[in-house]
């Protein structure tokens, strides 16, 4: 019996797609920047007590066990957001003082800080206070204290050069705090407020 000649034909092509697990990945500083910065986000947005590890991979489409890749815990992540908050906002008021005259530096700082209390961001984790904070993470809650503590000891050291009434020095702690409460109130109050302060 004959049977006819097939000639073997080559396979139909097939791309190859890699799987879920061998996509290509985004680099670790990559993918814990967008983490940080979606955690930011959240905060601006909902608040410190509101604040979700779930939120977070849901807004940038990672699962939950992925940004515990990166943060081990929920307490991590909302410390991580909170450093980059105040480097965001606060920091250049923190940095060596711009030369010129005392009272220039003192205004130049006043400005500075409400300018950055008005941010969503600045507002949600320094306007309620530290005690907010301290409710959901005692390590969140010292640094928010600590940064409160350097900004209001600046407000002090710029008051006493520029010859404001050195009774303003121990109040710097009230009036840096009434800054970031009043600024969620109106954008000019805190402004005006701390004007009064410093005039009179």
């Amino acid at each position: 019996m004959c049977y006819p000649l097939i000639e073997p034909s080559s396979p139909p092509h097939l791309e190859i797609v890699p799987s879920r697990a061998q996509a290509p990945r985004r680099p670790a500083a990559r993918r814990r920047g967008e983490i940080v910065h979606a955690a930011v986000e959240i905060i601006a947005r909902d608040g410190v007590g509101a604040f979700r590890v779930e939120d977070v991979g849901h807004r940038i489409g990672v699962a939950k066990t992925t940004i515990y890749r990166y943060f081990a815990t929920r307490e991590r992540l909302l410390v991580e957001a909170i450093r980059q908050i105040t480097a965001d906002h606060l920091r250049p008021l923190l940095e060596p003082l711009p030369p010129g005259p005392s009272e220039f530096r003192l205004e130049h700082f006043v400005f500075g800080l409400c300018q950055a209390a008005q941010q969503p961001s600045v507002q949600a984790v320094f306007g309620p206070g530290p005690a907010v904070v301290v409710a959901e993470s005692a390590l969140a809650g010292d640094l928010v204290k600590a940064t409160l503590t350097r900004l209001a000891d600046r407000l002090a050291e710029l008051a006493g050069r520029s010859g404001v009434d050195r009774r303003l020095a121990p109040l710097a702690p009230v009036l840096v705090s009434g800054i970031f409460a009043s600024a969620g109130w109106s954008q000019t109050t805190c402004c005006d407020s701390m004007a009064e302060a410093l005039a009179g």
